[in-house]
Formats: structure tokens, sequence, C-alpha cells
């Protein structure tokens, strides 16, 4: 019923007698107090009319509540109190959820999507051969720890019969240190090739070239060249897929074999020969 049908009732109630003045006013002023507030009046308890009422149907589906957030911590909790198949079908899609945004966080940038962030561009940089050669004794060269071997031969520590074997076999850089000590002076270059094959191979072929120019074999199997001037021993070994070539030199005819096997020593625990 209307609230101007109503109204009209209480209007006929008050003329044929059936309710007082005052309880029809009480009443007239809350009707029209719920009809301005958009509220439907309470039920006439004295109003005749005879109004059925279906009894409500369930509906048919039942209304779920969306998590306010996706706290794996809340989620882990809930899973631990099971409540009926529906409960752990819930925990279980929000678990998946939480899984996906997870997912979501590490991947995020990988892909080419619209609303992603374009990542800074990525910067290449070139590192060389970080320095493995022991200190050698004495003050240290200026020159090192990494040289092409164009910079080698520019310097003259490398012959260019030496930097042609290098270059052939695909080096290109080595390492270099050098040191000037009382008693020698000392020289050490290191080059790393593509396998123990070709390290070989570029060990030999560097004995030969210091057998070449003069070098000859010692007791000790160092190879030494002589003049009235100085005196220069070499060392060529290989380890693994490197090449050691070691020097040392004095001043005068007497050849520096124990400084040399000094510095071998120290050497061969940094690059085991082979």
């Amino acid at each position: 019923m209307e609230w101007q049908d109503m109204l009209r009732d209480l209007d006929a109630q008050l003329a044929s007698g059936r309710i007082p003045l005052s309880e029809y006013t009480k009443r007239r002023d809350q009707l029209l107090a719920e009809a301005a507030s958009g509220r439907n009046a309470p039920p006439d308890p004295d109003s005749t009319q005879v109004i059925r009422v279906a009894p409500p149907r369930p509906p048919q589906w039942e209304p779920r509540q969306r998590p306010a957030s996706l706290d794996g911590a809340a989620v882990f909790a809930t899973a631990g109190k099971p409540r009926g198949k529906r409960s752990a079908a819930v925990v279980a899609v929000v678990a998946v959820a939480v899984v996906a945004a997870g997912a979501w966080w590490f991947t995020a940038g990988t892909g080419n999507t619209e609303n992603a962030a374009a990542a800074p561009p990525a910067t290449t940089t070139t590192t060389r051969a970080e320095p493995t050669i022991p200190e050698l004794p004495g003050a240290k060269g200026e020159h090192g720890p990494v040289l092409s071997v164009d910079e080698a031969v520019q310097l003259k520590l490398l012959a260019k019969d030496e930097a042609q074997v290098l270059k052939g076999n695909g080096v290109t850089e080595v390492l270099f240190a050098s040191s000037t000590a009382p008693r020698a002076s000392y020289a050490v270059v290191v080059a790393r090739t593509k396998s123990s094959e070709v390290a070989a191979r570029v060990a030999d072929d560097l004995v030969a070239h210091l057998v070449a120019t003069g070098y000859t074999e010692t007791p000790e199997h160092y190879l030494v060249k002589k003049s009235p001037q100085s005196s220069v021993l070499r060392a060529v070994y290989r380890s693994g897929d490197a090449v050691v070539r070691v020097g040392a030199g004095r001043s005068g005819v007497e050849a520096p074999t124990t400084e040399l096997g000094e510095v071998l020593a120290k050497l061969r625990e940094a690059f085991p020969e082979s």
C-alpha cells in the first residue's frame, strides 16, 4: 500500500471515530516523515486489509564476498582451518591468485606489454683479464698487467716473430709483469689460448723461435743467451690452455740460474705446469 492510500485510510478512521485525534495526529506525522525520507511506512495494525505474502525463494547463487587483499599470510592461515569443500575451493583460488601475482612481480618488464615501463638500456662493458701473475722480486715494472699483443711488440716486450705465433693461434692479449731486483731483472708473459692442444703448439713454436735466435739449453733445461755484457735465461711451459714465458737477466756472463728457479717455483703455484 502506498503512503497516499495509507493516509486516506487514516483520514477515514478518524472520520468514523475509530481512532482519537491525538492518535490520528501522531500516525499522520510519522507517515509523512517516512514518506519524505523515502522509507516504507510500517503496516497499520488496525487495518483490515489482508496482504498475501509469498514465501521467499532461496537465491540461485550465493553472494560471494571478494577478498579485500591478496595477503599471503592470511591465505595460509585460512587454509589451516577447514571449513568444508566450498571454503577449501575459495582458499585454493586465492592461493593461485597470490602465486600469479608473485609470478608477475618477477617477470614484469620481460615481455612486450604496452603499459610496462621501458627498461633502461643495458650497458655493455668490455673487461680485460684480471692479473694473476704472482708478485716478482724487486721494484715492479710500469707496464701491464694486461697488454694487447700489438702493444707488447711496440714496447719491445715481445719479438715480432713471437707476436705472429700468438696472433696466428687466436691470442690477442697477454698478461705481463716485470720487475728489477739487485741480483736480476724479470719479465713474465702469460698467453691464454683456446685449448690445451693450441697451448702446446704455441709453447713449442715459442721455444723454436728462441732457439732460432741463438738461445741454447742449459743443464737445468732453461734456454740461455749470453754476451760479454749480459746473460739472459728463459723458460717456456704449458699450463692447461695457457702458455707461460718467464725470463731473468743480469749484467755479466754469469747466468741468473738460481734467481730464475725461485721465480719459476712461484709461477708454477699460480700456473701449474702440464
